[in-house]
């Protein structure tokens, strides 16, 4: 039964138009390298040149997730676009950075300068990225690199109670 519905299932995205050449996947399923999307692949040569991978993985929504010996995660879309970068072990490179609108780069080199960025994220026309300051910030452009929003967020000290 469970053959069945898999073939009817696998007929079904054939009609309906599947272009991907990516297998039905489970949930977070390993896969090759050589099997992201060819932008994805470029992507990591270029900025994580030498670099090894430590795990590839492709998600229920056919996103990818590398994660690499030094410490990177990197998310990507479908279709190779990268979705978030994080790093909690090494500050990005002004190389990285570059891929953040112009004017969002900038601003980010006015406001906090030689402080390490740990997280960013594109998604649609926005991006963010979290800066390693005190107190800790989570900045919002558009896709332009205009200032959309701010937030600061204080790190609560761990006390014991008394």
């Amino acid at each position: 039964m469970k053959k069945f519905l898999l073939l009817m299932v696998s007929y079904a995205m054939i009609a309906f138009g599947n272009s991907s050449s990516l297998p039905l996947v489970a949930h977070n399923q390993s896969v090759k390298f050589d099997d992201l999307p060819e932008t994805a692949q470029r992507f990591v040569k270029k900025y994580f040149p030498g670099v090894a991978i430590r795990q590839c993985s492709i998600g229920k929504k056919r996103n990818f997730d590398i994660k690499l010996v030094n410490g990177y995660e990197i998310g990507f879309d479908r279709e190779g676009n990268w979705t978030g970068i994080e790093s909690d072990k090494h500050p990005f490179s002004p190389e990285l950075l570059e891929e953040l609108p112009g004017e969002s780069v900038t601003y980010l080199n006015m406001q906090f300068p030689r402080t390490p960025i740990h997280k960013m994220e594109h998604k649609g026309s926005k991006y963010r990225v979290w800066v390693k300051s005190t107190p800790k910030a989570e900045i919002s452009f558009d896709e332009k690199g205009k200032l959309l929003k701010a937030d600061y967020k204080l790190i609560k000290a761990n006390r014991p109670h008394k």
